[in-house]
């Protein structure tokens, strides 16, 4: 995306959960650095599988294949929620309790 100002695009997912609560979707996700709308293209790619519109093994050749214009629409922001962020520690950053990070 053009508001991207990494100087690498490429970012290493550790580990991602998608589970369902009641009405929700949930997808969690731990990576070394995120891009831009890099989880919002997540979703869109995961919403078109949970549809039916594409396969998992249509996922798999989008995500060697390395080209985002192969890939799903960007789900709309609408509903997509960040919960929370976590550093190493070596960063040596005070940590909040989960219930004050949420406060608005």
């Amino acid at each position: 995306a053009a508001e991207c100002q990494a100087k690498s695009p490429v970012r290493r997912i550790e580990r991602l959960r998608v589970a369902r609560e009641g009405d929700l979707v949930l997808i969690e996700a731990t990576a070394n650095a995120f891009l831009h709308h890099m989880m919002r293209n997540i979703a869109g790619l995961l919403i078109a599988i949970g549809k039916g519109e594409e396969s998992v093994a249509w996922a798999q050749q989008v995500l060697s294949g390395r080209d985002r214009t192969r890939s799903a629409a960007t789900a709309p922001a609408a509903g997509l929620c960040l919960q929370s962020v976590r550093y190493p520690a070596a960063f040596g950053l005070p940590r909040a309790p989960a219930e004050e990070a949420l406060r608005v």
